[in-house]
């Protein structure tokens, strides 16, 4: 059935009831006026009222499959001519499909694709990465960060026995139960013992004792096998843990990165690096800085003739003020994508000097290295 309204409209389907025999009985809404083309939803199951279609243009269609083997209550639903947009759509307790559908958060990852996008059933809304269970309000220029805000944030330890020393070396990102993401020049290319290494996981300030914390040893560390140490090109690493990671509220992962995020896109920094502006502090920080184009930041009179590869970025302000620094290396650079999630789209790598003008800081593109990272730790 097609359903048509003047143009410049769009037309909402508001289900009131709705119950069908889930996986077998189906009804269809699209958009268009040809029926099984641009598919905003297709539902099976119920009882519920919570779904609702916009249309994006003044056409929409339904329609109702069935395999005939079992009888339901079926469905009674309301078409009304609307002024908004897809995007505009306000799904309030529902789950947003990002195509113009709502449909119950009961519905998400339960292996039946409900939205027409598929956006219910993808696996970055059901694997749980990038997520914060907590809720919250809303380094050098930074602020402190809350505890719990940057949960796949990780402390990388070395201990000394030649100084009987245990210390922050760098930070990390967590991807999984088992892996951490970091920067390769925090660690020795020729000498290292993998046994000096642990992650600390859930921590606050860096050098006390947190209720929340995990400290697992790493049992392997894996270097880019074409990482430059002059040029900081293919500056990546990652930390195979010796146990499993258990997740809670103030520990889980970031997810790695849907694209290349472009220039001017907003990101985050965190770490427990050096803080020349503002006086030394223990506490997790936490800055938001654009990203610079590769063009601006390659320009004659930036970082002294270094050369910003293309698998490299930097980010920042050009005036300064703002930057991560010393202590910071390996540490997550975060961009949060439409859906909510925290994708880790880059690695905190090298700088000249810290926040100072013309000199933001350059971090490894993660994008870059997608298949070597999924060929080592899937």
């Amino acid at each position: 059935m097609v359903f048509v309204t003047y143009q410049g409209f769009q037309l909402l389907v508001a289900f009131e009831f709705i119950n069908t025999e889930k996986g077998f009985d189906f009804i269809k809404v699209g958009d268009g006026n040809i029926i099984g083309e641009h598919v905003l939803l297709s539902w099976s199951g119920g009882p519920t009222a919570e779904v609702q279609v916009v249309s994006s243009g003044n056409f929409v269609w339904l329609l109702f499959e069935t395999d005939k083997s079992f009888a339901s209550a079926g469905f009674h639903c309301s078409v009304t001519p609307v002024l908004i947009s897809q995007s505009d759509l306000d799904c309030d307790q529902s789950f947003n499909c990002k195509n113009g559908a709502c449909v119950p958060e009961s519905s998400v990852c339960d292996q039946i694709t409900t939205c027409g996008n598929g956006l219910d059933e993808d696996a970055l809304t059901c694997s749980g990465c990038g997520v914060r269970p907590l809720s919250f309000s809303r380094i050098v220029g930074g602020v402190a960060a809350q505890p719990g805000e940057w949960p796949w944030q990780v402390s990388i330890r070395q201990n000394s026995a030649l100084y009987n020393f245990e210390g922050h070396l760098c930070g990390g990102t967590l991807l999984n139960k088992r892996w951490v993401l970091s920067a390769a020049h925090c660690f020795n290319k020729y000498d290292r013992n993998e046994a000096e290494y642990k992650v600390v996981l859930g921590n606050h300030r860096v050098n006390d004792l947190d209720d929340t914390q995990q400290s697992i040893n790493v049992s392997e560390v894996i270097v880019h096998p074409y990482y430059n140490s002059f040029t900081k090109n293919n500056d990546i690493a990652l930390l195979r843990l010796s146990g499993d990671v258990e997740f809670n509220d103030y520990i889980r992962p970031a997810c790695l990165p849907s694209q290349d995020w472009p220039a001017g896109t907003s990101v985050w920094i965190t770490g427990w690096g050096e803080q020349e502006v503002f006086p030394e502090d223990e506490t997790l920080q936490e800055i938001s800085v654009p990203i610079i184009s590769t063009a601006t930041c390659n320009q004659p009179g930036w970082y002294k003739g270094y050369v910003i590869e293309c698998c490299m970025f930097c980010a920042g302000l050009p005036e300064g003020g703002k930057d991560s620094c010393q202590g910071d290396s390996g540490g997550p650079v975060v961009v949060e994508n439409e859906l909510g999630a925290f994708e880790v789209m880059g690695i905190v790598s090298w700088g000249i000097g810290c926040a100072e003008p013309n000199y933001p800081g350059v971090y490894t593109r993660v994008f870059a290295y997608l298949s070597w990272i999924n060929e080592t730790i899937y």
